[in-house]
């Protein structure tokens, strides 16, 4: 009897111990930074906007482990200039409760939020979400409510981006539209 309470004991210290063990490694990976998708969000997706021009400074990350395809974070693809590249501009309303809704009107292009990650398709992916060229989120919709505009935040950027990530750019300039906020302020 006492060596099979012994067994459980030890069985029951055993699942303690894994729990716990993987509990502090996701808080350390957590800490740094690092997500179940492989991102580090310390490094990844720094952008530095500039008036009416993006330059991006993006690395390249691992779209799948599995079998190494990398994409490149920092290669927009450029479209065509015939008039059938996606064009953005936002426009931003006080919500009548708190904060504001962000309104993003697209032409020649369909919000795609299953297909985030997967690979390019003309006329679909998703937006980035800037202040002041630091990404905020990724957005899925036309849509999106921003509970505050933090104060020291001057501008509001939206940028198109294909399902791998890419921006969309045209001529070399990105597909992206900018609002000053002191004219909201």
């Amino acid at each position: 009897m006492s060596n099979s309470h012994n067994t459980l004991r030890q069985s029951a210290l055993f699942v303690l111990v894994g729990l716990f063990g993987g509990l502090a490694g996701f808080l350390i990976a957590a800490g740094n930074g690092i997500t179940l998708d492989g991102h580090d969000h310390n490094t990844d997706h720094e952008v530095s906007h500039g008036a009416g021009h993006a330059a991006h400074k993006m690395h390249a990350d691992v779209q799948n482990a599995s079998d190494n395809t990398a994409h490149k974070h920092d290669l927009p693809i450029e479209l065509k200039d015939d008039g059938s590249a996606p064009t953005v501009s936002i426009k931003l309303h006080p919500d009548p409760v708190a904060g504001y809704n962000l309104q993003i009107q697209t032409t020649n292009f369909q919000f795609s939020g299953a297909r985030s990650g997967l690979d390019h398709q003309e006329g679909e992916g998703h937006a980035h979400l800037y202040f002041d060229g630091v990404k905020q989120a990724r957005l899925y919709g036309n849509w999106t409510h921003l509970a505050e505009l933090p104060g020291s935040v001057s501008q509001l950027t939206v940028s198109l981006n294909s399902n791998d990530h890419r921006a969309l750019s045209v001529n070399g300039e990105i597909i992206e539209a900018h609002l000053a906020l002191d004219t909201i302020r």
